[in-house]
């Protein structure tokens, strides 16, 4: 399949297309090429800016918690809301950390972060 590129100018206009040897090819006088070509350049930016959207919620929904094994969304609010940070969810003994979460998942957790000291 043969490639193409795209030329901008320096108003970050497109002005021509690049073909796969390196020649550029006016688009200028052929306003039906260029309408096509901004559908797709038009397009192709929907995609990505959706694409990125997605990427990001899932991340703004996930927490450095919700990667533990038995730790899921619902825990993990609890415990941030709880302890205000997982700087206090670290320094916190099973004891504090199993007033929120089951005591199996208290012990899982502090061995998460505890797992280089012992």
């Amino acid at each position: 399949i043969p490639m193409v590129g795209m030329v901008k100018d320096d108003k970050h206009k497109t002005r021509a297309i690049l073909n796969c040897d390196g020649m550029e090819i006016g688009i200028s006088g052929s306003p039906s090429v260029f309408r096509l070509l901004s559908t797709i350049q038009e397009e192709v930016h929907r995609f990505a800016i959706e694409y990125h959207r997605k990427l990001r919620g899932k991340n703004m929904t996930e927490s450095e918690l919700t990667k533990i094994d038995g730790i899921g969304k619902k825990r993990a609010v609890d415990l941030l809301l709880n302890f205000k940070s997982i700087s206090a969810i670290k320094a916190a003994t099973v004891e504090e950390l199993g007033k929120v979460v089951p005591r199996p998942c208290a012990e899982h957790l502090y061995r998460y972060y505890h797992k280089d000291e012992g």
